[in-house]
């Protein structure tokens, strides 16, 4: 049975993206297939993980094409 984990938090500054992407790469090295998303304007996540952009989430929610980012085995992007 796949699980959903959330980071979330109003308030900048906390760690929020920095601790989606420690807690993934652990998850993914441990054999979890792992799919981070970041929703953040400022897509912290995505360039703590990647210089590379591609059509994401914003793309998915107008029902366009987008693309997950190959971070590594069993972990994925969609920015």
């Amino acid at each position: 049975m796949p699980k959903i984990i959330t980071f979330s938090n109003q308030k900048g500054g906390v760690g929020k993206s920095t601790l989606t992407r420690e807690i993934g790469v652990c998850l993914a090295k441990q054999g979890h297939f792992t799919l981070l998303v970041d929703l953040d304007p400022q897509a912290n996540l995505t360039r703590g993980l990647t210089d590379e952009t591609k059509p994401g989430a914003y793309q998915a929610f107008c029902n366009e094409p987008f693309e997950f980012h190959f971070l590594r085995e069993r972990l994925h992007l969609l920015q």
